[in-house]
Formats: C-alpha cells, sequence, structure tokens
C-alpha cells in the first residue's frame, strides 16, 4: 500500500471515530415509586435494541436517588438519568431544585461514535426504546418539562 492510500485510510478513520453531533433524546414522566420498574422498563428496551445494558443507583444523606442506565453495543451509546435541574429551574422548582435532579422525570440519551455506519443504527435504538415505554404505558416527551409535577409538590 502507498504513502497517500495510507495517509487516506487513515483520515477517514481518524474522521469516523467523533461524535456524530447532538444525541436523540427523550423524556420520560414517572412517579418517583416507580423508578426502578422503569430501570427495568429501560434496560428491557435497550437489551430489545440488542445492547448490553448497566443501570446502577446512588442516594444522598436526604434520600435523594440518582438512578442511571448505561447501555452499549458497537457505536450505539445509549444513556438515561434523572433530569438534572439547572440554576433557573431551581427557583421553580421549589426544594428539590436544590438537590440537583428530578425524581420524577428522566432523559434517554441515544448517540453513535462512528459517523459513517451508525447514525442509522443509533435512530433505530432510539425509535425501538420510545416505541417500547410508550407500549408499556409510559409518558414519554420529546421535550423536557422546566420541572415535573412530583417536584413541584415536594
Amino acid at each position: 500500500m502507498n504513502k497517500w492510500a495510507k495517509v487516506i485510510l487513515l483520515s477517514l478513520f481518524v474522521a469516523s471515530c467523533r461524535q456524530t453531533g447532538p444525541s436523540l433524546e427523550f423524556y420520560v414522566l414517572i412517579d418517583p415509586r416507580e423508578t426502578e420498574q422503569l430501570a427495568s422498563a429501560l434496560k428491557v428496551a435497550a437489551e430489545g435494541a440488542g445492547l448490553k445494558a448497566w443501570s446502577d443507583t446512588i442516594s444522598d444523606r436526604h434520600g435523594l436517588t440518582l438512578t442511571t442506565l448505561e447501555a452499549e453495543k458497537g457505536p450505539t451509546r445509549v444513556w438515561a438519568q434523572n433530569v438534572p435541574f439547572n440554576s433557573l429551574e431551581d427557583r421553580r422548582c421549589g426544594p428539590l431544585g436544590d438537590a440537583g435532579i428530578d425524581p420524577g422525570q428522566f432523559v434517554v440519551s441515544v448517540s453513535s461514535t462512528f459517523s459513517f455506519s451508525s447514525e442509522p443504527t443509533a435512530k433505530a435504538t432510539y425509535q425501538i426504546m420510545k416505541r417500547d415505554l410508550v407500549r408499556r404505558g409510559y409518558k414519554v416527551r420529546d421535550r423536557p418539562l422546566a420541572c415535573s409535577l412530583v417536584a413541584k409538590q415536594n
């Protein structure tokens, strides 16, 4: 293989390893008492899309729990967690705004790490997971709420 062919192949490889742009995201509204069920449903949906999934939780001293899920296969990656508040939302969301997360709302983000062949895979994974959660009766939205009703009530 000549020098220029190697340079072109290396350039194509490096270009294909970049993030393909913004992730595909959707939001799920829940009663915080159903967090474990949602984590399980997300894991089943990710595995149904062919990904290997892991989930975990961590609680602070006040009992507020952050739940996360990560799933991946090849270039496709899914990340889900409670929606974080930002400083503007803190004022509208009552005392939970200070905690940093909304226990009644999750973000699910699907992305791909290679730009050439995996973008359709990320889109298909996004559609499969979103459709599966809707079929299970979850309230799925394309945009987040500033803060869920749960956050406003606390």
